[in-house]
């Protein structure tokens, strides 16, 4: 079958959010108290413009910002913004998604690496149209994913920080609801919670700690800047959030080796030119994207599930023997 039959095939049966784009993403402004949403930064222009290309490169459907729900033999892909005014291709599932990312982050990047390392931090700025006037410094951030995600958050772990750490302050996603600020301020207090317009990324660069979830680049970018980095995820729940196979490198990484090791193997991502990863400083993000597909593919090759069930032979196994079953005293 050839692309063009692929993509006929495609037009007629498509996944449900398949003609989401990134580019038509309604956003609103945060003017009225009513709405609760931000508008997005210029941060992600090179993406959205970058979109048309990536989707007609998939050699499967593909959307944007869907979670990974499938199993190791995939059907679909999916996409999303990322820090460094880039984009993250990836596939719906999620154990290929790691696998994919740690054994990338295995290979020496070398001096590419360092490059890469170094125009990725030049590029750091706020996902959103943020609040960037002087705040005062604090060096504890807990930076909480959208009201939509607040289930992934292992909330004993909050509750343990702001009981211990009288200085931590709480930076709720920019697409907060009013309400749901309101319940993490009666329980943690008004004083510790910062107004969601507030500059994340600002907070972030002058820090010492940072807590989120993997639903959040800002574990991504905290290790990047040499920051202590703590993820406060639910961890029955924690593959939920989209950034998952970076964060577990990272904060594991982290913890195991020191700051220097986690920084390195950030760099051997950027170098590795079939992570799903594609920036503006890219040479080729074409060439990239197209090497990602491939890999992809093989992986899916590699771990699909090659038996079934075992179907109802349990439920007849699990079954005593008649010669087991004890019986009644004989009359």
């Amino acid at each position: 079958m050839n692309s063009e039959q692929q993509n006929e095939i495609f037009r007629h049966c498509r996944p449900k959010n398949a003609d989401v784009l990134m580019m038509n993403k309604k956003v609103k402004e945060d003017n009225d108290p009513n709405l609760q949403y931000a508008r997005r930064s210029e941060r992600n222009t090179w993406a959205e413009d970058f979109e048309e290309t990536l989707r007609s490169s998939a050699p499967y459907p593909i959307s944007y910002d869907v979670g990974s729900v499938q199993n190791t033999d995939f059907s679909e892909f999916t996409y999303t913004e990322f820090p460094g005014a880039g984009v993250w291709i990836d596939t719906q599932s999620r154990e290929i998604n790691c696998r994919i990312i740690d054994n990338a982050s295995k290979i020496d990047g070398g001096e590419l690496g360092d490059y890469l390392f170094e125009k990725f931090v030049e590029n750091i700025t706020d996902k959103y149209q943020l609040d960037n006037e002087k705040q005062p410094i604090y060096d504890h951030v807990i930076f909480l994913p959208g009201h939509n995600l607040m289930d992934l958050v292992d909330q004993e772990i909050i509750e343990r920080l702001l009981q211990e750490e009288d200085d931590v302050v709480i930076k709720p996603h920019p697409l907060t609801e009013y309400e749901v600020l309101r319940q993490i301020a009666m329980k943690a207090g008004w004083h510790k919670v910062l107004w969601r317009d507030v500059s994340g990324m600002d907070l972030l660069k002058n820090c010492k700690t940072v807590y989120s979830t993997t639903a959040s680049e800002m574990l991504i970018v905290g290790a990047v800047l040499g920051k202590s980095i703590y993820n406060i995820s639910k961890f029955s729940a924690e593959s939920s959030g989209v950034y998952q196979p970076f964060t577990r490198i990272l904060t594991v990484t982290q913890k195991r080796e020191g700051k220097e090791a986690a920084i390195q193997k950030f760099k051997n991502i950027l170098a590795c030119e079939w992570t799903g990863l594609a920036f503006p400083f890219n040479d080729n993000p074409e060439e990239r994207i197209k090497k990602y597909f491939d890999k992809a593919l093989e992986m899916r090759e590699m771990y699909r599930p090659l038996s079934s069930g075992r179907g109802d032979v349990d439920k007849v196994s699990n079954k005593p023997h008649p010669a087991q079953i004890p019986q009644g005293p004989k009359r």
